[in-house]
């Protein structure tokens, strides 16, 4: 399979973003119980490259139960805290390039050796401040 390269160029940077929403995704989903103090498994995340609703690049972090508790509303309070929150982990991870206790397991799967860097350049641009901050 030979790609134009307008088309690989496309693939390479879908598969960055679809790295980085995947690294961010994980960090969110591990760090939101300990916020709202409930089960992990009261958390979920879906990743998508391109929204259905958005149209865009889109992480949703929901809550699993039934008609709710509330942790939804809750946890879009805390974004920022949030956000705030996984840029420290993983920049704070001594690891290299990412592993499944900063940006987790998936992210390993994808042929990235950038995957942390990307995650928290990804962090960085949605709180506003420069990646070397």
């Amino acid at each position: 399979l030979t790609l134009c390269p307008t088309c690989h160029n496309r693939l390479e940077t879908a598969e960055r973003k679809q790295s980085a929403l995947s690294g961010l995704a994980h960090a969110l989903q591990n760090l939101a119980p300990l916020h709202l103090m409930c089960d992990p498994g009261d958390i979920a995340t879906l990743v998508e490259h391109r929204s259905t609703e958005t149209h865009a690049p889109t992480i949703t972090l929901y809550e699993r139960l039934p008609d709710g508790t509330g942790l939804s509303a809750q946890l879009y309070v805390l974004h920022t805290t949030l956000l705030t929150d996984a840029l420290d982990l993983v920049r704070g991870c001594p690891c290299e390039s990412g592993c499944p206790a900063c940006i987790g397991p998936e992210s390993l799967l994808l042929d990235s050796t950038n995957t942390k860097q990307l995650t928290v350049l990804l962090i960085t641009r949605l709180i506003g401040q420069s990646p070397n901050d």
